[in-house]
């Protein structure tokens, strides 16, 4: 591994360049990777990844929604720097356009609070239906998302129509990634109409933390529920169907199939194991994740799931303390990139690069 040289930064971003076929403890593992690998559309198999370590910002005075636009606008920088890094795929942090930085700050933290930081992210799944905000314009296409939801659900949109609720994150957040042409996995709050649903909470809608993922073009490729909240309920929801059923994955342009999890669903096991179950062993890990010493450290946390579910792990942590950061890039067949712990370098940091382990002759 080398370190380039420091610079004054507002984010740590780490790239390595990945393999999917590296070496296996079994041939029915390896079999497992190549399988999933060969499921996805098209492309070779490798990749160089970017784990972003952002730290949002709050902003007192102004709308919350202007909060979470100017921290979308802030890591429009860094998704710039990781493709100029040549990465294929960026991750962001859990929380990255700052609906966590109410947690925490004296603040009563309510539902209207959340939806400020939320978008309707229309329902897609591996790329389908095909659904791309930068396409689709600036300007809300409310009919056409209208239509790829049931008509129950499309009927009781208000004016403005609730599926346009967040449409600007959608659309800039789209843009950013086709700018940047790679495949970016975004942090929001995903607000989905649910009335005339027996757990409907009281305003109408789910509100989830969600992984957003978009491809090089601005497509959406997939939406994760995180499953096991942390102290965020119940302004936000849990996840009605339990992920083990229902997993979230896509197939990214490059012919990796990647599986997503959101920081405290690393710890439990219907969420943890269920990808490397269906041969999918390229882990999204957005997490905004508290070192806890001696024994809940993320670094210690990364490396045992990949070593665990035989997975390589994309763990994008904001860097805000030595309490709360350390991304990290993980091969479970050998050294991954060296995680950055030191809290005097907060957003300070030198990138750091690494080679994957070669596969088994």
């Amino acid at each position: 591994m080398r370190h380039v040289t420091p610079r004054a930064s507002r984010a740590l971003v780490c790239v390595v360049l990945l393999a999917t076929a590296f070496a296996t403890a079994s041939a029915a593992s390896a079999a497992s990777a190549a399988s999933a690998a060969s499921a996805a559309s098209e492309g070779t198999g490798a990749y160089t990844a970017a784990v972003i370590s952002f730290v949002p910002e709050w902003v007192d005075g102004v709308p919350l929604s202007h909060v979470r636009d100017h921290n979308v606008q802030l890591y429009a920088q860094w998704v710039k720097a990781a493709a100029q890094q040549g990465a294929d795929i960026a991750v962001l942090p859990e929380g990255s356009n700052g609906f966590l930085l109410a947690v925490g700050r004296g603040r009563q933290y309510e539902r209207v609070q959340g939806a400020a930081f939320a978008s309707v992210v229309p329902p897609v799944e591996n790329g389908r239906p095909y659904v791309n905000p930068l396409e689709m314009g600036a300007v809300c296409p409310a009919e056409a998302l209208a239509r790829l939801r049931p008509p129950a659900v499309s009927s009781a949109a208000s004016s403005p129509p609730l599926v346009c609720w967040g449409w600007a994150q959608l659309y800039n957040v789209s843009a950013m990634a086709a700018a940047a042409n790679l495949t970016l996995v975004a942090s929001m709050v995903d607000m989905q109409p649910c009335a005339g649903e027996p757990s409907c909470p009281s305003d109408g809608v789910y509100q989830y933390n969600a992984a957003v993922v978009f491809g090089p073009t601005g497509q959406i490729l997939s939406v994760f529920h995180k499953n096991h909240l942390s102290g965020t309920s119940p302004v936000l929801d849990q996840p009605p169907r339990p992920p083990r059923t229902h997993p979230a994955y896509f197939d990214a342009p490059f012919g990796v199939r990647f599986g997503i999890i959101i920081c405290q669903d690393m710890a439990f096991n219907d969420t943890s194991s269920m990808y490397s179950k269906m041969g999918i062993h390229d882990i999204i890990f957005p997490t905004r994740w508290s070192n806890l010493l001696p024994v809940v450290f993320s670094a210690q946390l990364d490396q045992s799931f990949a070593m665990l579910q035989r997975s390589n792990i994309l763990a994008a942590n904001q860097a805000v303390d030595k309490k709360n950061g350390g991304s990290a890039i993980i091969f479970w067949a050998g050294p991954g990139v060296a995680p950055d712990y030191d809290p005097t370098l907060r957003n300070n940091s030198p990138g750091l690069f690494s080679q994957p382990p070669a596969p088994a002759a």
